[in-house]
């Protein structure tokens, strides 16, 4: 057993917090640590806080949808 600190105890007490902001700043802080294990559950984490690509598309669609209804309905074209 070690007495050394998880480096990635800020970041993952940040996560639990709901503090993505600091998630973010913290895992890029991790980015260079001589650690591989370490690198790579940074970049789990900062992964998980990450823009999702399925929501990027709802949110265009929806954005489309409401042109769409905004031409048909209020420019009657």
């Amino acid at each position: 057993m070690t007495d050394e600190p998880d480096p990635l105890g800020p970041a993952t007490r940040a996560f639990e917090a709901g503090d993505w902001a600091s998630v973010r700043r913290l895992t890029a802080a991790l980015q260079d640590h001589p650690d591989e294990a370490v690198r790579r559950r940074a970049h789990e984490l900062r992964a998980r806080v990450g823009i999702d690509p399925v929501e990027v598309g709802v949110v265009l669609a929806c954005v489309a949808l409401l042109v769409a209804v905004f031409w048909g309905w209020v420019l009657g074209g």
